[in-house]
């Protein structure tokens, strides 16, 4: 997992796919609303916004801590493997 592209300190666009420089699907984790939304085309995601380049790699598995994921499952294990959609 590796953020992408952010922004603020706050709204973070982050990927799970092994190639994080040309990812074609990520995810928007928002940390106001403490939601991480489903997986969307990360072209579509940039196009709309204004998204910052990430310089340094935060710490995701602490800020994942708390999230609802919006496909169903609560983010009380952001370590556990799979735990962004990935299969069970």
């Amino acid at each position: 997992m590796k953020a992408i592209a952010k922004r603020g300190e706050s709204v973070w666009l982050i990927t799970e796919e092994d190639d994080a420089e040309q990812p074609t699907h990520a995810r928007v984790l928002d940390l106001e609303q403490l939601k991480l939304f489903p997986p969307y085309p990360t072209q579509a995601i940039l196009e709309r916004g204004d998204w910052e380049p990430v310089e340094e790699q935060p710490d995701l598995e602490h800020m994942l801590q708390g999230v609802d994921s919006l496909n169903g499952r609560a983010r009380d294990d952001a370590a556990e493997p799979g735990a962004l959609g990935g299969g069970r």
